[in-house]
C-alpha cells in the first residue's frame, strides 16, 4: 500500500479563473447541444378501467384508405379492450427542424363507455332531475284539454350492448341520450295514445297508456266487411262485422332503445295529471267530490237496506221458529188427545166386556134356576106384542115340531 503512488488532488484555488470559466462554458454548450438533438422522454400513459366502464382503443393514425371506410360494429368489436390497466401508445410528431422540436402524441385514443344506470325525473319544478327546468310531458287529450304528466325513467348499458351503443351514439353520455332522445319519444307516444281519449278516459286508463309507451302495439291487418246472413226463417246465422283498417306496428320505447344498446329498466308516471287550465282541475275536483259523496250515500243506503233486510230476515226466521214450535206443540197435543181417546176407547171396551160377562153370568144363573116352564101370563102393549112371538101358546099356534 505504501508503494502505490498517491494521485494528487487538484487544487481548484490554484487553477486560473479563465480555465474555470472555460470549463463551465464548455459544459453548458455541450448540454445545450445534447438537449437540442435529443427527443424528450416518452412518459408512459396508463389508464385504469373501472368495473362499470367498457373501453375501446381506437387508432387515430393509419392508412388513409382505412380512415375513409365507415366503421362497422365488427370493427368496433375488434377495438374493444379487456384489460383493466391500459397503456396508451404514443408517436413522435416532428414540429421543427431540430430533432427535439416536436411532441409525443397518442397514436390510439381510449374511448370509455360508462355503463352506470342513470335515472331521470321529468317533472315541472325543483322536484325533477334538472331543478330549474319544467320537463313534465305536455299532452293534449281528444277533448282539447292540455295537461302535464310527470315521468321517471331509469336506463343502463349492458356490457354486451356497449358496442351497439357506441355504434349509435358514440361517446355521448347516457344521461344526454335520455334527455334528448328517450324523453321526446316518450312524449310522442304519450301524445299519440292520449289523443284518442278524453281527459277523463286518460285519468281512468293510465295503465293502458303506460303500457303503450313501454311496449307499443302489434301490427293489425285490414279486415273486410262481413255482411250478415240469414236462413229461410229469417234467423241470423252469421252476424254483421264492420270493416277494420290496417294498423301499423308501433315500437315501444323499451324495444326501440334496446335495439340501440340502451336497456330501459324503469319507465312510469310520476305524480298525477295536471291540466294546464286550473279551472278545469277545479271542475274535475268538484265533480270527483260530488261522485264520492254520491257513492258514500249509496254505500250508506245500501248498508241501511242490508241492515233492514237482515233484521226482517231475522224476525222472519224467529217467527218461523215460533210457528214451527207451535205446530210441533199442537201436533204433540193432538197426539196426546189421540192417545187419551184410544185409552178411553180401550177402557170402554173393557167395560163393555165386563157388562157382557156380567150378563152372561146372569143368563147362566137364570138358566140354572129355570124349571123348563114359560110364564102363563104376559103383560105387554101393542108396541111389544111381538116380543115373544116365537114362544109357544102365545099366538094360538102350536109350536113347530122338531
Amino acid at each position: 500500500m505504501e508503494s502505490e503512488s498517491k494521485i494528487p488532488k487538484p487544487d481548484l484555488k490554484k487553477l486560473p479563473v479563465g480555465k474555470i470559466v472555460l470549463v463551465i462554458f464548455v459544459v453548458i454548450i455541450g448540454f445545450t447541444v445534447f438537449s437540442i438533438f435529443r427527443k424528450p422522454y416518452d412518459r408512459p400513459e396508463i389508464v385504469t378501467i373501472q368495473s362499470n366502464q367498457t373501453a375501446f382503443l381506437v387508432a387515430v393514425r393509419g392508412d388513409s384508405d382505412n380512415q375513409k371506410k365507415f366503421t362497422s360494429e365488427d370493427d368496433m368489436l375488434a377495438e374493444l379492450v379487456r384489460e383493466k390497466d391500459i397503456q396508451i401508445p404514443h408517436y413522435w410528431l416532428q414540429t421543427g427542424r431540430l430533432p427535439s422540436q416536436g411532441e409525443w402524441r397518442q397514436s390510439s385514443r381510449l374511448l370509455i363507455i360508462d355503463r352506470t344506470p342513470v335515472t331521470r325525473e321529468w317533472v315541472n319544478g325543483p322536484g325533477g332531475t334538472n331543478k330549474d327546468a319544467d320537463e313534465a310531458i305536455k299532452v293534449e287529450a281528444k277533448d282539447s284539454i292540455t295537461f302535464y304528466s310527470g315521468m321517471n325513467c331509469t336506463a343502463m348499458i349492458k356490457e354486451s350492448d356497449a358496442v351497439k351503443y357506441r355504434f349509435n351514439y358514440g361517446e355521448r353520455p347516457l344521461a344526454a341520450i335520455m334527455d334528448t332522445e328517450i324523453r321526446p319519444m316518450v312524449e310522442a307516444l304519450y301524445a299519440e295514445i292520449a289523443g284518442t281519449m278524453s281527459y277523463e278516459e286518460v285519468i281512468a286508463k293510465k295503465d293502458l297508456i303506460i303500457s303503450y309507451i313501454r311496449n307499443g302495439k302489434e301490427k293489425v291487418d285490414a279486415v273486410p266487411e262481413i255482411k250478415a246472413e240469414y236462413d229461410d226463417n229469417g234467423n241470423e246465422i252469421k252476424p254483421y262485422s264492420p270493416a277494420q283498417s290496417a294498423k301499423m306496428e308501433v315500437k315501444g320505447a323499451i324495444e326501440y332503445f334496446k335495439e340501440r344498446g340502451i336497456t330501459i329498466t324503469v319507465l312510469g308516471m310520476k305524480g298525477g295529471l295536471s291540466p294546464e287550465n286550473a279551472e278545469i282541475q277545479k271542475a274535475i275536483d268538484e265533480k270527483f267530490k260530488a261522485e264520492k259523496e254520491y257513492q258514500t250515500q249509496q254505500a250508506i243506503n245500501k248498508r241501511n237496506v242490508e241492515k233492514a233486510q237482515s233484521e226482517a230476515q231475522a224476525q222472519l226466521e224467529a217467527q218461523k221458529s215460533l210457528n214451527q214450535l207451535k205446530v210441533e206443540q199442537a201436533e204433540a197435543e193432538a197426539t196426546a188427545v189421540k192417545i187419551k181417546a184410544s185409552v178411553l176407547e180401550q177402557e170402554l171396551r173393557l167395560k163393555q166386556m165386563e157388562v157382557m160377562i156380567m150378563e152372561a153370568e146372569a143368563e147362566l144363573e137364570r138358566a140354572k134356576r129355570w124349571n123348563g116352564e114359560y110364564p102363563s101370563t104376559l103383560v105387554t102393549d101393542s108396541k111389544n106384542a111381538n116380543m115373544f112371538l116365537g114362544l109357544p101358546g102365545l099366538t094360538g099356534e102350536k109350536a113347530p115340531q122338531k
